[in-house]
């Protein structure tokens, strides 16, 4: 690429006059702020060569934007060379704060991953991010994202044209992958992909590739692009010029853009006469070449393209079973023979339907004399009928009457050559209950498949559970997979169906829509989602041309569906809206597993008739392409148009769970009434209280919704006769006991009766009115709860989320916000001290403890009254500076403030009246950021470091005058300076990676005393010990050293934290080492032995990097500071109760089992590490290690303690379990080891004698044994038959019985009378998935099940031989690992691999109910309770979570803790739609007298 200099800044110059028909640019309204920065020019030491062409390009691109796209110059920066990373941010926060419309920033330079694969913005300072700490080199991208994404302005806009470099490293591809790929709401990303200079930047040439070239585009235009260039059209143009010219094709990453105005007129267009193309269409025109959400059908089969290489695979195979016999059909290696049905399966939205009735059927439409299709619905054999007689002209009713009796009947009479195709499989499962029936259907398909060609399509999620039927076994073993569409197909199926009809696309608009697809490659219906799109690009064509600004403004395909459904609302008008939710909801099926799903309902249900207001709502839902209707035998059938539209529209979405949680409701009552019928209307049965009200309001809810279709049938879930006398029975039960309290409570006169009685009448009456009213609003509480719940549980401020938890649990105490709530016990809470509007880089003490400082990026310190820890107020704002506050110290008296800068200064202010701050003197000498300040003990001297490669030491005995005395230059640039305890020495920390110690006694003459050189890197924070005789210091790879100053060495290392540490702070009393680290966590690490520090306490309530640390003066208290822009203040009064519950983590592989002992004091953990460990948890806060169990050579798979808590059992993959003395906890004694499998040892557990024990073995066994004599065990028997796939056994309390548990999915009972000689008591399925874990209630009548395949069961043993099912506990989304019943079996807790502990009432067995969900930080493996049940313990990753069951303690832990009560705007965000009423009066009143 060459290009005349000359020329081209003549180009520059140029300037088309705006005509006046030019639309609105998209950078010329007063919002709009644009930053154009570049970086050429490098430090002499730099590993970055320079880049002569940058200054050029910033300049002429600036003057470009004013010229061409109507950029004020007043609303444009142009930095060259900016000198460090914190002059670009304070460029780009500027523009950020007074941008409202548009935001834009474009970087011309180096862009460097660091070793850790963060991407950093060269600067002038950027020398090599391998040395030192790369934040103060150059500015990550992270930070860019950040602070252009808290600005006001409507859209982002990012240009990167960089040459991309990883210093030595080759570029790593996923690195950047991860940077650019990374969802970015509301942003437009464009970047260069370049990993070569000279093909960024050509030598001699005077702008990068990627800016000339789009300056020669705004500058020159292009003759045949279009009026106006948007971003979209700038970005289609650069990828087809830059390849062209032999560089990397730019890549763009476009957030859920709106559509956005024009960038810049075309100064080369030429305007045509333009030929007036299709009308605009309405969202029901059937003339578009696209369905929508809808199936292709038979008739469409010329427009479905892009699958021609499936349907010729899957047409062969049909082919191939038409043919009553001849050779099998070969496609590609494989051989199929002819027979049985053929499945189709994929995930949902895959395209199924599609290929079967545009894609099978017409293809094999010569082959197939007849074609019959069906659905199975709630009456699969009854469908399967209908279409088989409609062949024969017989009796549907008849046959199907025949295929009850004989499904072998089905086959009889069928023509030859048919093809049946069963679409939509899964309803067999999801519709229909009769699991009679679903054999029977089966049985008739694979009969029909001998004579006929059976399809059947499944959706992906339902095809394992197609193996329960063995004639689909054979069948499954090779299915026709629908994949992914390949990009080349998705062009096709994009561009193809237009040019078809006459239509094209605009350049470049396929290119935009494949880019959004690969975005979402992985998601859910991500072909309806395409599908729509298109329609919606469609619906607004621009004289026949399909146009990126249609796609936009359709919403793109992550949008596009539910901005149509909003559309449609909107064109309704909100008087319809409940009429247009009336006709949804029911279309809508929530199945526990599989989700959404749709739901197939008469006409007449949902409408009177066409003219009725119901009508016309379906009319218009239909003409938008929401809802399909079809004729059937039947009559008219409406259903969704797909199921995306219940995931893809998020109101629809609401309204469904709501709807489904009043069914819920319905469903009880029904079960209910029908039990209490069933035992002779046992009044015990009857509901009382809330769940008399809760009932009567579904049922209020059910007339309500009916009310408008009452010219129309009954609704299907009308109210049985059985329900209603269910209700009125309930009803007289307590009206009876009110009447007997009254009566209890006095005598009263006749006439004040008959006043009582019909007080209470009109206040059932009004009850009843009311109902129908709060039961919506109650709906609606509790969905919002719920979302509140998850994101109290997905945020990482543990503040923050506390108070959203009990926000949850206020709005509606749903099992999920109760658990929420529950989880922040056991989580350290902070109280946070909210203000600053950038990331707090630093906090101090004043020397009283009273004030407390904070510094932030936002250029301002704030001075905070910390006198009562748990509410901070805020006192003052110190402001002045003209960059990031990056440091901050008090004076020994506390009247004076040090602040450090970005803005290359240190400041000193007077504090005494912390309201009022008063600048004092500006410390001036320094020529790069400030980011140390710290004191001499007596006040007198300041030492201050900064990038610019010195240290200075400062008199400031008269801080209104102070004088510099010293200055300390070295090749590296200092990070951090500390004064010793008694004034001698200064420890300056350097990114080379040492430590010099100074002497200072003479400030005007330090002098180098000596060097500790860190093998760890740059050193990033140094502090003395109180005693001075250590210093610790801090290091980008997270380790944390310990040097003793008189021997000059390293004496101790901390190492667990997974990023750099920032900061480091030692306690007064100088026990306890305080970390603050990248990794978003503070660590307490006990340093009474400085040689071996030990970790007491980790704080992870950060959601972002923690920056800072301090001590206050008594100890008593920690201050942290974080990138979040929030302060904490943490109790660390003992640092070992940093939260009421406790995290047990001292095991250094996962924990598979836990148990408690009797008395509920101590808890046993078994790890991977081949320990087991014991803890005191009589203190569940502290939880006190007592002793380590070592003796096994694997990893330990469980634990159990005797009844008495005297003894411990384990079982170990080394093929032994192992008897333990554990009376005395401290002192644990290995009594006896048991020898017997031939393979790991799954599972131990003690009998109720404590005298037998139960192991099951990978070898399949399950042996008993005598334990009487530890040190002597017998093996007295072996339980059955082998089982590989045995898993777990437990004796039932009184001992006589014993369940054991296998991944085959049974359970066998074993009466255990003769030890010796174990009797079969029977065996039954605990379900599809294996099982992992079993245990007795305390009665031995209830058996629970932990199944793989997510579900809990209860299960009535009182008669083993004929074991009935009393209830599922659904919900995890994971194997179901481990459960536990409390000790009065009122509780059962279940614990999954999905990471939830879900705690049950099962009070009734039959009717369990869902209490508290707690959401783990990794899979669950076990779980106890102890024996008060106010404890909950579960295994989690490489630690145990205590976690408590009380709620009160919950909801005042919160308001004591969590400091400054949540903002208004963070009310805004996560509680959307209510008033404004943070959880906690309190701290409210604290955070507003502050």
């Amino acid at each position: 690429m060459t290009e005349d200099d000359s020329t081209t800044l003549e180009r520059t110059r140029l300037v088309r006059p705006a005509g006046r028909n030019d639309p609105p640019l998209l950078l010329a309204s007063e919002g709009a702020r644009v930053v154009v920065a570049g970086t050429g020019a490098h430090r002499p030491s730099s590993r970055l060569p320079q880049m002569p062409a940058v200054p050029a390009t910033v300049t002429d691109l600036g003057q470009c934007l004013v010229d061409r796209a109507g950029l004020a110059p007043q609303h444009l920066t142009v930095l060259l060379d900016p000198a460090t990373p914190a002059n670009l941010g304070e460029a780009l926060e500027h523009a950020a704060r007074e941008a409202t419309s548009v935001l834009m920033f474009h970087f011309v330079g180096h862009a460097l991953f660091a070793p850790d694969n963060e991407l950093h913005l060269a600067t002038r300072a950027t020398v090599d991010l391998g040395q030192g700490a790369p934040g103060f080199q150059a500015l990550p991208y992270s930070m860019v994202r950040r602070i252009l994404g808290s600005s006001r302005a409507e859209h982002v806009v990012v240009v990167l044209d960089c040459c991309f470099t990883s210093g030595n490293r080759p570029v790593p591809a996923k690195a950047m992958d991860q940077t650019f790929d990374a969802s970015w709401r509301g942003a437009y990303v464009l970047t260069s992909a370049s990993k070569d200079e000279n093909a960024w930047a050509l030598p001699g040439v005077r702008h990068t590739a990627l800016s000339g070239a789009l300056l020669r585009l705004l500058n020159d235009g292009d003759p045949a692009g279009p009026a106006a260039f948007t971003l979209d059209h700038v970005h289609h143009h650069l990828a087809r010029v830059l390849p062209a010219a032999g560089f990397p094709r730019p890549r763009r990453q476009a957030g859920e853009v709106k559509e956005l105005p024009p960038l810049t007129v075309n100064p080369a267009h030429r305007a045509t006469r333009t030929h007036a193309g299709p009308p605009i269409s309405s969202p029901g025109d059937l003339n578009s070449p696209y369905r929508g959400l809808a199936a292709y059908g038979r008739d469409h089969a010329e427009l479905f393209l892009g699958r021609e290489e499936a349907t010729r695979s899957l047409a062969a195979r049909a082919r191939q079973a038409l043919r009553s016999a001849g050779p099998p059909v070969v496609i590609g290696s494989q051989a199929f023979e002819a027979g049985g049905p053929l499945i189709v399966t994929g995930p949902s939205g895959c395209g199924k339907t599609s290929l079967l009735h545009a894609g099978l059927i017409p293809a094999v439409r010569e082959d197939a004399r007849r074609s019959v299709v069906l659905t199975p619905g709630p009456l699969p054999v009854a469908a399967l009928a209908r279409e088989l007689a409609a062949l024969s002209g017989g009796d549907p009713e008849r046959l199907r009457a025949i295929i009850d009796s004989d499904p072998g009947a089905a086959r009889r009479g069928l023509p030859a050559r048919t093809l049946v195709v069963v679409d939509q499989f899964e309803e067999l499962f999801t519709l229909c209950d009769d699991e009679a029936a679903r054999r029977r259907f089966v049985e008739a398909l694979v009969e029909v498949s001998r004579s006929a060609a059976v399809v059947i399509a499944v959706r992906g999620d339902f095809f394992a559970r197609c193996a329960a039927y063995p004639g689909l076994l054979e069948t499954m073993r090779r299915p026709e997979i629908v994949a992914p569409m390949t990009p080349a197909e998705l062009r096709r199926a994009i561009e193809e169906p237009a040019v078809r009809s006459g239509l094209s696309l605009e350049p470049g608009l396929t290119e935009l829509i494949l880019e959004d697809v690969q975005a979402l490659a992985g998601a859910d219906d991500l072909l309806p989602l395409l599908s729509h799109a298109l329609l919606a690009t469609w619906q607004r064509r621009s004289g026949g041309v399909l146009t990126m600004a249609g796609y936009r403004a359709a919403g793109g395909v992550a949008r596009a569906v539910a901005l149509s459904g909003e559309e449609t609302l909107r064109r309704l008008g909100a008087e319809f809206e409940p009429v247009a939710r009336g006709l949804l909801v029911p279309l809508v099926h929530v199945d526990p597993q599989a989700g959404a799903l749709r739901r197939r309902v008469p006409v007449s249900r949902l409408s009177s008739g066409a003219a009725s207001v119901e009508g016309q709502v379906l009319a218009e839902l239909v003409r938008a392409r929401l809802v399909t209707v079809t004729v059937t035998d039947e009559g008219e059938q409406a259903e969704l148009a797909h199921e995306a539209l219940v995931r893809a529209w998020p109101r629809l979405g609401n309204w469904a769970e709501t709807a489904r949680a009043g069914l819920l409701v319905r469903r009880r009552l029904a079960e209910d009434a029908e039990m209490w019928q069933r035992d002779g209307q046992d009044a015990s049965y009857l509901y009382t209280d809330d769940r008399l009200a809760t009932a009567q309001a579904a049922v209020s809810a059910l007339s309500s919704a009916s009310a408008p279709t009452a010219a129309a049938q009954p609704a299907p879930a009308t109210v049985t006769p059985v329900e209603k006398e269910f209700l009125d029975a309930s009803r007289r039960r307590q009206q009876r006991r009110k009447q007997i309290t009254r009566g209890a409570i006095a005598t009263l006169s006749l006439l004040f009766l008959v006043a009582a009685t019909g007080a209470v009448v009109a206040l059932v009456q009004s009850s009843r009115f009311s109902h129908q009213a709060t039961e919506a609003a109650l709906q609606r509480d509790q969905a919002l709860s719920r979302q509140v719940a998850a994101a109290a549980a997905g945020t990482g401020d543990s503040s923050l989320g506390s108070q959203l938890a009990l926000a949850a649990y206020r709005l509606s105490a749903t099992p999920e916000a109760r658990g929420a709530l529950l989880g922040s016990l056991s989580r350290p809470v902070g109280a946070r001290m909210t203000g600053h509007t950038a990331p707090v880089e630093r906090v101090a003490y004043r020397p009283d403890g009273r004030v407390a400082v904070t510094a932030s990026s936002d250029t301002t310190a704030r001075l905070w009254n910390v006198t009562d820890a748990l509410r901070p107020k805020s006192a003052g704002v110190v402001k002045g500076h003209t960059g990031g506050v990056l440091a901050a110290a008090f004076s020994k008296s506390g009247k004076v403030l040090a602040t450090g800068s970005a803005d290359g200064t240190a400041r000193l202010w007077e504090v005494s009246d912390t309201a009022k701050p008063r600048a004092l003197a500006t410390l001036k000498g320094h020529e790069e950021q400030v980011g140390s300040v710290s004191f001499s003990p007596d006040g007198n001297v300041l030492a201050t470091a900064s990038t610019d490669g010195t240290m200075r030491l400062w008199n400031v005995k008269d801080p209104a005058k102070p004088a510099q005395v010293a200055v300390v230059k070295q090749d590296a640039d200092p990070t951090r300076t500390a004064f010793s305890p008694d004034g001698r020495l200064v420890a300056l920390g350097s990114t080379d990676g040492t430590i010099k110690l100074l002497d200072v006694l003479t400030p005007a003459k330090p002098a180098v005393l000596a060097t500790l050189t860190s093998a760890e890197g740059a050193v990033r924070s140094v502090t003395f010990a109180p005693n001075g005789r250590y210093l610790a210091s801090s290091s980008d790879t997270g380790k944390v050293q310990v040097w003793e100053i008189t021997a000059t060495k390293l004496v101790g290392t901390a190492s667990g934290h997974s990023g750099s540490v920032d900061d480091v702070a030692f306690s007064p009393d100088g026990n306890v080492l305080a970390t603050a680290s990248a990794d978003a966590t503070v660590r307490l690490w006990s340093v009474q032995n400085p040689r071996e520090p030990v970790l007491t306490a980790t704080l992870a309530g950060f959601p972002d990097a923690v920056t800072g640390v301090a001590f206050s003066p008594n100890g008593q208290n920690l201050l942290t500071s974080a990138a979040d822009g929030v302060a904490r203040l943490w109790n660390v009064s003992n640092t070992s109760r940093t939260a009421p519950f406790a995290r047990l983590g001292a095991h250094t592989g996962q924990v598979n089992g836990i148990a408690i002992a009797k008395g509920g004091a101590t808890l046993a953990t078994a790890s991977d590490d081949e320990t087991v460990r014991l803890w005191n948890i009589s203190d569940p806060a502290v939880a006190t290690p007592e002793s380590t169990l070592s003796g096994h050579t694997e990893p330990v798979a469980s634990v159990a303690f005797n009844p008495e808590g005297t003894r411990l059992v384990t079982a170990s993959d080394d093929k032994t379990a192992k008897i333990w003395d554990v009376s005395e906890t401290a002192t644990p004694k290995l009594l006896g080891t048991l020898t017997g499998h031939t393979a790991g040892v799954r599972s131990a557990a003690y009998g109720p004698d404590g005298k037998t024990v139960v192991t099951t073995g990978r070898d399949g066994r399950t042996l008993l044994w005598n334990v009487a004599t530890p040190s002597s065990p017998k093996q007295v028997a072996t339980v059955g038959a082998a089982d590989r796939r045995v898993s777990t056994a437990a004796f039932r309390p009184d001992g006589r019985a014993l369940a054991v548990g296998s991944g085959t999915g049974s359970v066998r009972l074993w009466d255990l009378s003769k030890p010796a000689a174990p009797r079969s008591l029977g065996t039954f399925s605990a379900g599809p998935g294996s099982v992992l874990d079993l245990r007795f209630s305390r009665d031995g009548k209830t058996l629970a099940t932990a199944s793989s395949d997510g579900v809990a069961r209860l299960w009535n043993v009182a008669a083993p031989a004929a074991v009935k099912k009393l209830a599922d506990l659904p919900g995890h989304s994971a194997a179901v690992s481990a459960l536990a019943f409390s000790a009065d079996d009122r509780t059962l807790v279940t614990a999954s691999e999905d990471g939830s502990v879900r705690v049950w009432n099962v009070v009734t067995p039959a009717r369990p109910e869902l209490w508290a969900v707690f959401a783990g930080r990794g899979a669950a493996g076990d779980v106890e309770l102890g024996p008060d049940g106010t404890v909950l313990a579960a295994a989690s990753g490489s630690a145990a979570q205590l976690y408590g069951l009380n709620v009160e303690q919950a909801t005042g832990n919160v308001c004591e803790a969590s400091g400054t009560s949540i903002s208004g705007a963070e009310w805004a965000r996560y509680v959307p739609g209510r008033p404004y009423a943070p959880p906690c009066s309190t701290a409210t009143a604290s955070a507003s007298g502050s």
